[in-house]
């Protein structure tokens, strides 16, 4: 059992699809399934993902997943139940995380004596660690988050905006073409104001929501509550990588041409981790490839080596910054990517 990470177009669909003739005609939403002796619905009932205008790209993960099998996606209308098609999508699979199992091979590990199963395990610890440790994670991800409304015209989401597909204010929606989503280093390659630092969505100006909670015409104003205001849609730390397309879907859609990239740096402290963390605690190779890679000096006579960083016995997580996990270019990685703590009172 493992993360099963999925993505797909809308324009992979067979036979094709037009999202504004399946809108118009009730389908409205998207389902996934995964083939357990037959097809079985793995997103919740309560949550799945809706089909948005001009939302082509999709990603979906499975925490309980297994790579051997297979997936799909259907189109249901929500008013009935109904399905559109069996047909599946040409989904994009990979049972991985911020590097993939050829990455760990280039790096010089063959099999026999390092197996396929072995890298996995030591990609899903380092993935883990680095999400952890950065309170942020580096790919798209689906997500459902729940913010309390503080009568201000932004909400300030913990993670980066990729591309929302609804809004809801008080269970009603909100038109998305009232807001302005903050993730210009997708629609304008953007990176300075960087939006992945301060993630927002806001009012625009012209919007004419009224304050219900104040009765009044305050004007442009989240309403004031607790788990009032909940955002759907793709967040994640991720950028433009060589290729992608800049721009949005369609005119001011806010929906990014690309989801975005893994970071190269994250995926190289990924492969470092993973080649320290793929090995059990029976094999006694554990605690020998992290010392192995954090030697900096060594007499091979004596069998004296000097390490960088902690000794093995001190890897412990102790500390908030730096030398946390033993190996100085991971800690410096990490060090620059990990989001900004909150702080809060009572």
């Amino acid at each position: 059992m493992t993360i099963v990470r999925l993505g797909w177009s809308m324009d992979e669909f067979s036979p094709a699809v037009d999202i504004a003739t399946l809108l118009a005609d009730g389908w409205d939403q998207l389902v996934v399934e995964r083939d357990d002796a037959g097809w079985i619905e793995i997103t919740p009932s309560t949550a799945r993902l809706p089909i948005v205008e001009n939302f082509f790209l999709y990603a979906w993960h499975d925490p309980a997943g297994d790579a051997t099998k297979d997936y799909r996606i259907r189109i249901r209308k929500s008013a009935d139940g109904t399905y559109y098609t069996s047909d599946n999508t040409s989904v994009t699979r990979a049972a991985r995380g911020y590097c993939t199992i050829q990455d760990i091979r280039d790096e010089g590990f063959a099999d026999p004596p390092v197996t396929d199963a072995m890298i996995t395990i030591g990609i899903a610890r380092a993935t883990e660690y680095i999400d952890r440790y950065c309170r942020q994670w580096f790919e798209p991800r689906w997500r459902t988050i729940i913010l309390d409304g503080v009568r201000l015209d932004q909400m300030l989401p913990d993670v980066p905006i990729i591309a929302l597909a609804q809004v809801f204010l008080e269970d009603d929606e909100q038109g998305l073409a009232d807001l302005r989503i903050y993730n210009r280093h997708l629609t304008n390659g953007t990176t300075s104001p960087d939006d992945r630092a301060n993630p927002r969505v806001a009012f625009a100006q012209d919007t004419e929501y009224f304050d219900r909670s104040l009765r009044t015409d305050f004007g442009r104003r989240f309403p004031y509550g607790r788990k009032n205001v909940k955002l759907v849609g793709l967040f994640g730390h991720t950028e433009l990588g060589e290729g992608d397309a800049i721009g949005h879907t369609a005119a001011d859609s806010q929906i990014p041409l690309s989801l975005g990239q893994t970071p190269a740096l994250i995926k190289r402290a990924a492969v470092l981790l993973s080649c320290t963390l793929m090995y059990t605690l029976a094999s006694g190779r554990a605690a020998s490839a992290l010392i192995a890679s954090r030697v900096v000096e060594d007499e091979t006579k004596d069998q004296r080596y000097k390490a960088q960083g902690k000794t093995a016995t001190q890897i412990d997580g102790q500390g908030l910054f730096g030398d946390e996990f033993g190996l100085s270019e991971v800690d410096a990685i990490l060090a620059g990517f990990a989001a900004p703590l909150s702080a809060g009172g009572v």
